[in-house]
């Protein structure tokens, strides 16, 4: 039987008549016991093509509950998966593209990831660039700009060594959302409900306007039809961006097409 990923079991769960609400506070293993499954453990015995269509969606299924955030990948996780799929990381460098200044506290950095690859036996090097400032990172996350930045390219070289598909990892999509509030801590709405985060609402925004997503009618869809991105609660947008997440994917990656009836009209 296929390897069975946490989103899977509380999909089943649901349907037997357990609440989605409490399943997705349980990590995979006891979801598992739950169903009483005792296939829903073994990895996957088919690996697809490396890099066919299939290929991120089995990729996704190789990591643990706690390496997902919204179905979004850490950087931890990344490494440990690159390590058991592509091959052994060799070496990891860092150069820095820009420096931030008095002036300027944004930074660019570059990672190069070498590792020796598990088909051919062949050093190999990937990279990627990340660039990091007060638009696309919260405080106190973007004031460490270089080491944040560093950070987020190893994430973003990871996943294309890694051959993911519209997948973003977590660390650059929203690093820093818990350890801002701890610092600063979290606002409340004028009903008394906790507040989405800055960090949040920079990454909702990040995503919609990335896949053309307008979002009032992405709010509306998803039942908040009264709510706006000034009062969205602190639940609601990790919702959100779970969603968002789905449709960066697409159908063909796992996750979901964007409707028709969600895209920002053109202007032109």
């Amino acid at each position: 039987m296929p390897y069975k990923n946490k989103k899977t079991l509380i999909e089943e769960a649901v349907a037997a008549g357990h609440n989605a609400d409490d399943l997705k506070k349980l990590k995979r293993d006891a979801l598992c016991k739950l169903l009483s499954n005792e296939d829903c453990n073994v990895e996957p015995i088919e690996r697809p093509e490396k890099y066919s269509v299939k290929w991120s969606g089995y990729i996704l299924s190789l990591f643990e509950s706690n390496e997902l955030v919204e179905e979004m990948p850490t950087c931890d996780g990344l490494r440990r998966i690159f390590r058991l799929v592509i091959g052994n990381i060799t070496s990891v460098d860092m150069g820095v593209i820009k420096t931030p200044s008095i002036q300027d506290p944004s930074a660019t950095v570059r990672c190069e990831i070498g590792y020796q690859d598990h088909e051919t036996g062949n050093y190999m090097m990937v990279s990627d660039v990340f660039d990091v400032n007060s638009d696309n990172t919260p405080w106190p996350y973007c004031k460490a700009s270089v080491a944040t930045a560093a950070t987020k390219a190893e994430a973003r070289a990871l996943r294309k060594g890694l051959g993911l598909i519209k997948v973003y990892s977590s660390e650059e999509m929203h690093q820093g959302f818990e350890a801002a509030e701890q610092v600063i801590g979290f606002s409340t709405n004028d009903d008394g409900t906790r507040a989405a985060s800055d960090s949040a609402k920079i990454a909702i925004t990040t995503l919609s306007n990335k896949l053309n997503i307008d979002t009032s009618k992405l709010l509306d869809f998803m039942g908040l039809k009264d709510t706006d991105m000034q009062n969205l609660t602190y639940d609601e947008s990790h919702h959100v961006i779970a969603l968002l997440n789905e449709f960066s994917r697409g159908s063909k990656n796992g996750g979901q097409e964007v409707p028709e009836e969600m895209m920002s009209e053109a202007i032109f």
